[in-house]
């Protein structure tokens, strides 16, 4: 078992997703996140914390704010998949609807006056 799986099982380790405001409020109305890279890939993009502000800097170039979700991974585990994608690293890939229920927590990202994105702890 390498590092970084001996790790997610040690933790129980919590994943995350980038979430466009306007999605989430869909998910709110609706009761499920659904974004629109299930219908068009087939699976929602997740991340571990530490790719969280690189994937905001490489995918959401056009956003100012975005929306992170927490959920642990025991509780998406049906769903997940763990898949090489950027430089061969693996994420975690959700292959189905989220449930509100499932998302342990919600915070914002902002980007600051000079662009980056700043992680709005609560």
């Amino acid at each position: 078992m390498d590092y970084l799986s001996l790790r997610r099982y040690l933790l129980m380790a919590l994943i995350y997703h980038l979430a466009i405001p306007k999605d989430w409020e869909q998910a709110l109305e609706s009761g499920e996140y659904a974004p629109a890279s299930l219908q068009s890939e087939g699976f929602i993009h997740a991340s571990v914390k530490e790719e969280l502000i690189p994937s905001a800097r490489i995918h959401f170039l056009e956003h100012d704010s975005l929306v992170i979700l927490v959920m642990a991974e025991k509780k998406v585990k049906h769903l997940l998949k763990w898949e090489p994608a950027r430089e061969g690293k693996l994420f975690p890939h959700i292959y189905g609807k989220i449930s509100l229920e499932r998302i342990e927590n919600t915070y914002l990202m902002i980007r600051d006056k000079q662009g980056e994105w700043q992680w709005m702890k609560g």
